[in-house]
């Protein structure tokens, strides 16, 4: 994760990859498969496996976590997962392996959740900083109130993020015991004198551990590297740990690539600081672009791709390096709606609409939508849920979802997203977000409104703070159906980042 030390961990993923042998794209016509494909990414759904959005047959498919075969039961919607597959002569992919990869496994540091709303916030774990949105799913915990620091393990999923220093949590698992632990991450500093290195906010000793991948070395500065330990060897006061195994690992993909294996790899760009880049990594894969790379959308372009955004790279490799047919651009996600499913229409539900079919914000649901419900099955009319996801196109006050998890029925109504309005009325101010109204009311002891750090604000203060078509605005209050608007009277509306 550290943005320094890329470059000789990408050299390290080129030799490896250019290391294996020539060409696996021509036609098998005894068996119809016609090449290779692999994927790196997030399982978003099952009936097969989906990952960015493509169906994995499973059936032949050997699955792995740390080593070890495991039972497809074992995967979850939100794990962070390299497929490699069969392209058979129809389109249709089946996978020959599926690795699990955790970004973290271990105890949980400290614990910082958003005031007044701890479904989301950060957490550190083993020294990792983690990020926890309404994009993370939560197993065994219902948000950051249920980890308790220094007594509680987690294992975490997702994606390394070189700007921000963090892992974006696509998945959290708090377990039931802490066992043996594992860190994978670049190493920041290193004393082989005293036997230990530094990676983030974790010393590790590795005096008495079997050091694996290092030849007649040791781990230096810019190795990336996956340290395991047991949890008992862990001292989380001091930060420090008594590794039993460190192993000399290539960030992004470790099984073999041949030239023309096609791949399509999702994650947060690396190795472009300064932006603009036409060579880059995803993942920890190196991407090269050309004149011949898509871009989507069309307003996206080279001049665009820096460090921290997130991308999906789809193309074939050639001497180690991922040669992009096309760079689809993920924004964030600013849309955050907490309410009562209103209706459902083929692929697409409705939220906060009125009596009629149809008046509520329709959210779309695609193979990328990680769909999270209590028993599985679909969405139905009644649910109570949590959609986090983008306006697509913007302006249009239509979403497509990211996610959707199912949630206990709560009073309040929240929804969040860009405001495209804004006005003053004799009880206070009206703000139009995707389309729907939002009241705040100045009398004494009404909305509370509060600024970017979560402190009380004014809410004149906030409303001139608010850039039409650019500020994002979190509100939660009652949703009167009958009147079409969001009442904050008696909830809270925040500026958000």
């Amino acid at each position: 994760m550290k943005q320094a030390k890329f470059a000789a961990a990408t050299a390290t993923l080129a030799l490896t990859l250019a290391a294996a042998c020539g060409g696996s794209s021509s036609e098998d016509a005894s068996s119809g498969i016609s090449g290779t494909g692999i994927a790196v990414g997030i399982i978003t759904g099952f009936g097969s496996i989906i990952v960015n959005g493509q169906h994995y047959g499973t059936t032949n498919a050997t699955i792995t976590a740390d080593g070890s075969n495991i039972d497809e039961s074992q995967l979850h919607i939100g794990d962070y997962v390299v497929v490699v597959a069969d392209i058979n002569n129809d389109g249709s992919k089946d996978a020959q392996s599926i690795s699990l990869e955790k970004s973290v496994d271990g105890f949980v540091f400290s614990v910082t959740p958003v005031p007044g709303d701890p479904r989301i916030g950060d957490i550190n774990v083993m020294g990792q900083l983690v990020h926890v949105t309404t994009n993370t799913g939560l197993d065994n915990f219902s948000d950051l109130n249920g980890l308790l620091a220094g007594n509680d393990c987690v294992e975490v999923y997702g994606l390394n993020n070189s700007a921000s220093n963090a892992i974006d949590a696509t998945r959290i698992e708090k377990k039931a015991t802490c066992g043996e632990v594992e860190i994978k991450d670049f190493v920041d500093s290193a004393n082989p004198a005293a036997k230990t290195f530094q990676i983030t906010g974790l010393t590790v000793d590795y005096a008495s551990a079997q050091l694996l991948g290092f030849g007649d070395g040791e781990p230096s500065v810019g190795m990336f590297v996956e340290i395991k330990a047991d949890a008992a060897s862990v001292d989380i006061d001091g930060a420090t740990v008594l590794a039993s195994t460190v192993e000399a690992k290539s960030e992004g993909i470790n099984e073999d690539i041949n030239d023309d294996d096609e791949a399509e790899i999702e994650g947060y760009v690396g190795g472009c600081p300064d932006g603009d880049c036409s060579s880059f990594r995803v993942s920890g894969v190196p991407i090269q672009i050309d004149g011949s790379t898509r871009f989507e959308p069309t307003t996206f372009s080279q001049a665009d791709i820096i460090d921290g955004i997130k991308l999906e790279a789809e193309g074939a490799f050639s001497g180690g390096v991922l040669i992009a047919s096309s760079l689809k651009f993920q924004a964030s996600d600013e849309v955050r709606i907490e309410a009562t499913v209103d209706e459902v229409a083929g692929s697409s539900i409705y939220l906060l609409g009125g009596s009629g079919a149809g008046m509520g914000i329709v959210v779309s649901i695609t193979e990328s939508t990680r769909v999270e419900l209590d028993g599985g099955g679909s969405v139905t009319q009644g649910d109570y849920v949590m959609v986090s996801g983008v306006e697509t196109p913007a302006g249009t006050d239509a979403v497509v979802a990211t996610r959707i998890e199912q949630k206990s029925p709560e009073a309040d109504t929240l929804l969040q997203g860009i405001v495209d309005a804004k006005t003053t009325n004799t009880s206070g101010y009206e703000l139009t977000i995707l389309g729907k109204t939002v009241a705040i009311s100045t009398a004494l002891g009404a909305t509370a409104c509060e600024g970017l750090d979560d402190r009380l604000l004014d809410c004149s203060a906030l409303v001139d703070a608010i850039v039409v078509g650019q500020t994002v605005v979190k509100a939660e209050g009652n949703w009167n159906a009958n009147d079409m608007v969001l009442d904050t009277a008696s909830g809270e509306v925040s500026l958000e980042d």
